[in-house]
């Protein structure tokens, strides 16, 4: 799956049911080259690299499923991103 596809779909958070936006960036890890983690833009729904605040990291081991349209995760807690 590209980068690309990624951006497309929504993830949606469902231990609250809600709605987080799109990827706007993937964590690799530096020695496997595997993605580690996903992050999402904060409140403003615009990617990170265009606003204040950072987005918020999901944990690649949090992903439910990879749907056509969307990605189902299961976390009752966000972490902010560490840029």
């Amino acid at each position: 799956m590209r980068y690309s596809d990624f951006r497309k779909k929504e993830v949606i958070n469902v231990a609250t049911g809600k709605s987080l936006g799109f990827v706007c960036d993937l964590v690799f890890d530096e020695h496997t080259g595997c993605i580690c983690a996903m992050v999402l833009p904060g409140q403003d729904r615009w990617c990170v690299f265009f606003q204040r605040e950072n987005g918020f990291c999901i944990d690649f081991d949090k992903i439910i499923r990879v749907g056509p349209d969307f990605i189902l995760i299961n976390e009752c807690e966000l972490r902010k991103d560490k840029k």
